[in-house]
């Protein structure tokens, strides 16, 4: 579907999304937000033989919505049946696990004493990637037994476990809970920038990232730097980086660990190597820039497991290193008494527990309880032992308290139904890792109500159509919730519905009837090892494909009208989010001092507070109550005494390790809240403004010319409630973008004008006029006249105000705001005398209130127009889906035509070599025919002539016979006669 682009890999991923421009889709099926409705719940009743499911009454339900309209009639297609049904086992399986080189604790330990500054919270007791850091130094096992029956469970068509009250998965939640790694920030992106780009004097990439590349072309071998010659460079060297005060050394030594703590813990893939597209992000994250790990890393762990579930020799045969380490954390997690005590003799250096404990932590050099197949399989079939939501606050308090927007933010970001991309390139090609991630399936997880999931979406690997990862991006980057007070507090516990119940009754079937044959383990398959892999092991283990209609269910190409303000558009977004680090890129290169710059993800101390005090973002404590007890109170203190290695050095203060500037605070109270009563447009150009998530507004000039861009928060004056997210723009569908300027606020709100604003020839009479007026005429008249003088003025002044209200009125006017205004304050500039002016007075009330009632229903009037729209647009994507599908189907179908055509062909020209055959075979048989009874003849004449022979020879036996005496006679009378003689 997209542009084929030369050398991709060399370009960041906003410019290849110039060239291959994907945009979301807005309609709601492709952007299900959390609603509380009524629904009936449902329960399992498994005893019953008859109908296994029970309805119970109605309650509301916080759930993922649109419903789904139809439930969808899939089945489960896990490990366990694809083994079962092709004869699979589990030969040759290990957990394969990266193992780090020697030196990697103790560089890990000095990174964290003592060049932690930009990866460290925002406050006291916040946290940015500190305690994903110290998770690293653990050591993760489990039982195999246990986890082959856990793999067993895994449907890679929907990413999630099947357990026998529903579905369960490891979510981006888990993700920031269990180890740490951040839902936000700026998208994760892997690739090998142009040479002539890393020019310090350009701005474009740290200095570091030059360094880090010439170093890794210095010890590749082959194609491959080990991460053991990695760490022996930089660390395990004499001249170690760390001994030196320098800042830029302290960075490149840093951003040299952040890649081998990215390839080897985080994003795993390749092996245990260092990938050279992984040194952008390391060599950013170095000076500060932070980004979004969940995304990436679950969709390695996704796509890790996509590859043992399917290889079609047995899950065994795939010989790679996977973050196994995320799915033992995970079963510690939400599994109960699968561990048993501490282990003892930890060596790990002396290095500070993070402020915020992931729950990894819990896990680590943890002794695992043995199991076997078939304890394991019955410890996986009591549903009762896997937990829904196993993170709790440290008190009862925290429980109900209203959550941060930074926490509600994280926690609708890991609520986005979506497609996690890993964009992944080398120096020879790039390519782009997308795996479906269903949170609707999981809702109970996330402390929601399940209903009926949609359907799921599709897995791609691609080469050619790397721009559709940006569009992917963006979606879930963005929380897409505009209610944030559905949040479920803590104490929440989510129900099934009974619609779902009843589907998953069906979906779960195929994997319940080839339970029984898992039971006792599958250590061999039913086909041998070696004629699976004589058959299979050439095959393809996840090829690369092209796009079609199951990839467009979240976004869709863009037009080729729109092209250009989508580059536009995104060039601006890029740009804004560059503008702050090339500065700071800038202070570096002039050897100036520079304070880091802040991200949009540290918006406000109170929320990090909040944090800190055990809200819900950051797991403190777990129900699982047998791993409570892994925690020490502060640090780990084991001493190197004896163990060769070095002590780790003093703690270095680099010129980049100084206290951040003050964040700067835009206040908007709500006097300084305009209300038109028109609609505002913004020019396109403004757009990036607000993509960086600062708000459109005049003073965003000034804020462009700031040092630090990104230190700027948004805060309301007074309230507690969640604002609005800032941070991120909500998607903009270029369909929409048909002229120069987009619509930004359209208010209902009316202007109520003075009396100066009804004109200048509108005057209320004065007392000089009066005086005048009277001075004319008599005492005994003055009262009359005085009577009659206001009555004319007030006459005078209600025609005028009149006059002013009747000017362009008409029934297509009438339902102006402004008009209404007007009418309003006509009516109450009114005197109430005399009794003529009480009528106008009247006709204008009854006017505006019928304005008011037009604007009414122009308003309802334009809602439902807009519903129809979304509902036009929504047919629209449909049949633009249907179209692509058709188009599709017709391609296949050309395909398959000329395939039957050549087929044809064959076939023709082998009927008449089957023609030419029989008629050879009809010859041939002739001629054997012919040949048979000549030999007949043939036979019949030997036949003949040896009974002839025979009897000729038996006649001559009969003439001959009498002879025999005769001659016997005449020798014996010779043999005498001789004797005689003598």
């Amino acid at each position: 579907m997209g542009e084929q682009l030369p050398e991709t890999h060399r370009m960041p991923l906003s410019y290849v999304a110039q060239k291959q421009p994907y945009e979301l889709l807005t309609s709601d099926t492709a952007n299900p937000i959390i609603r509380e409705i009524q629904l009936v719940k449902g329960e399992f009743d498994l005893g019953n033989r008859n109908r296994n499911w029970r309805a119970k009454s109605s309650f509301p339900a916080r759930c993922f919505y649109p419903l789904e309209p139809r439930p969808h009639e899939d089945k489960a297609n896990t490990l366990g049946n694809r083994i079962v049904s092709k004869g699979l086992g589990w030969e040759n399986f290990s957990f394969a696990p990266i193992s780090f080189p020697t030196g990697y604790e103790a560089w890990c330990a000095d990174i964290l004493n003592n060049h932690s500054f930009n990866l460290k919270g925002d406050g006291s007791g916040t946290d940015y990637l500190y305690g994903a850091i110290f998770c690293s130094l653990g050591k993760y096992t489990i039982s195999p037994s246990l986890l082959k029956v856990l793999l067993e469970r895994w449907n890679p068509d929907t990413n999630t476990f099947l357990f026998p009250m529903g579905e369960r998965t490891i979510t981006l939640l888990d993700m920031q809970k269990m180890a740490g790694l951040p839902v936000e920030g700026e998208m994760y992106d892997e690739f090998i920038p142009h040479g002539r780009h890393l020019e310090p004097s350009m701005l474009s990439y740290p200095k570091t990232l030059s360094t880090l590349l010439k170093t890794w072309e210095s010890l590749r071998d082959g194609d491959r730097v080990s991460f053991e010659v990695w760490c022996n460079h930089f660390y395990n060297s004499p001249d170690i980086l760390s001994q030196s005060s320098d800042g830029e050394a302290s960075r490149l030594y840093t951003a040299a660990f952040l890649a081998l703590w990215l390839c080897g813990f985080v994003v795993i893939g390749g092996g245990p190597y260092i990938r050279p597209s992984v040194l952008v992000v390391a060599s950013w994250m170095a000076v500060g820039r932070r980004f979004a790990l969940a995304q990436p890393a679950l969709c390695s762990l996704y796509h890790s497991l996509r590859l043992i579930s399917t290889d079609p020799v047995g899950p065994g045969s795939v010989h790679r290193a996977w973050p196994v380490h995320f799915v033992v954390s995970w079963m510690g997690v939400y599994m109960k008494k699968v561990f048993g005590e501490k282990a003892r003799r930890v060596h790990i250096p002396t290095c500070k527990y993070p402020a915020v404990r992931p729950s990894m932590l819990n896990t680590m050099f943890r002794v695992p309880q043995h199991f076997t197949p078939e304890t394991a399989h019955e410890f996986m079939c009591r549903d009762a032992n896997i937990l829904w939501y196993p993170y709790r606050p440290r008190s009862a308090s925290q429980a109900t308290k209203q959550p941060s927007l930074w926490i509600s933010r994280a926690f609708y970001l890991s609520l986005r139904r979506g497609v996690l991309p890993w964009r992944r390139a080398n120096f020879k090609e790039d390519f782009c890792i997308l795996e479906p991630y269903h949170p609707d399936r999981v809702a109970q997880q996330f402390r929601l109500d399940q209903v009926v999931p949609y359907p799921p979406l599709a897995s791609l690997l691609t080469s050619k159509d790397v721009g559709i990862s940006y569009a992917h991006w963006m979606y879930l980057l963005n929380p897409g919730q505009p209610d944030l007070s559905i949040f479920p507090d803590d104490s929440r516990i989510g129900s099934p519905s009974l619609p779902w119940v009843k589907w998953f009754l069906s979906f779960i079937e195929p994997f319940n009837n080839i339970l029984d044959n898992l039971t006792h383990g599958s250590a061999y398959g039913r086909i041998s090892y070696n004629d699976r892999f004589e058959s299979h092991h050439a095959e393809p283990k996840c090829p690369t494909r092209k796009l079609c209609s199951y990839d467009f269910v979240m976004v869709k190409p863009v037009s080729s009208e729109h092209k250009q303000r989508f580059a536009t558009l995104v060039e601006a977004r890029a740009s804004a989010a560059d503008g702050p680090w090339m500065r700071l890129l800038h202070s570096f290169w002039a050897g100036k001092t520079a304070p880091p710059i802040q991200s949009n993800l540290q918006q406000g101390s109170s929320s990090h507070r909040d944090c800190a005090d055990g809200s819900s973002s950051h797991s403190l404590l777990i129900d699982n109550i047998p791993a409570r007890d892994n925690l020490r109170d502060e640090q780990i203190d084991l001493p190197h005494k004896g163990s060769g290695k070095r002590q780790l050095s003093q703690v270095i203060q680099t010129k980049a390790d100084v206290q951040p500037s003050a964040k700067k605070k835009l206040n908007f109270d709500d006097e300084a809240i305009a209300c038109d009563s028109v609609t505002s447009p913004i020019p396109l150009d403004n757009v990036a403004a607000t993509d960086t998530g600062l708000p459109s507004t005049p003073g965003f000039s000034e804020l462009e010319e700031s040092d630090d861009l990104g230190a700027y928060c948004i805060s309301k004056n007074g309230g507690t409630s969640p604002q609005p997210l800032p941070f991120v723009m909500p998607p903009v569908n270029m369909g929409q973008l048909s002229g120069e300027q987009i619509p930004l606020l359209s208010s209902n709100c009316p202007v109520m004008p003075s009396i100066s604003e009804l004109g200048d020839d509108v005057v209320a009479p004065s007392l000089h006029d009066f005086e005048q007026q009277t001075a004319k005429t008599s005492c005994g008249e003055a009262i009359p006249a005085m009577d009659a003088f206001l009555e004319e003025a007030f006459l005078e002044l209600a025609r005028k105000i009149l006059g002013k209200a009747l000017e362009g009125l008409d029934v297509s006017t009438l339902r102006e705001p402004a008009r209404f205004a007007f009418l309003k304050t006509a009516s109450a500039r009114l005197p109430t005398e005399p009794a003529s002016v009480l009528t106008v007075k009247a006709a204008l009330d009854e006017l505006a209130s019928i304005s008011s009632k037009l604007q009414e229903v122009y308003s309802q009037f334009d809602e439902t127009l807009g519903q129809k729209e979304q509902a036009v647009d929504a047919a629209k994507n449909a049949v633009a889906t249907q179209e692509a599908a058709l188009n599709a189907t017709v391609s296949e179908i050309s395909i398959v035509e000329k395939q039957e055509a050549d087929l044809s062909e064959e076939l023709a020209k082998l009927n008449r070599a089957l023609l030419d055959v029989k008629q050879k075979k009809d010859q041939l048989m002739q001629a054997h025919s012919a040949q048979d009874l000549e030999l007949k003849k043939v036979r019949d004449s030997l036949q003949e002539t040896t009974a002839r022979f025979d009897q000729e020879a038996i006649d001559l036996e009969e003439k001959t016979k009498h002879f025999g005496p005769k001659v016997e006679k005449i020798i014996s009378s010779l043999k005498n006669w001789r004797s005689g003689s003598e």
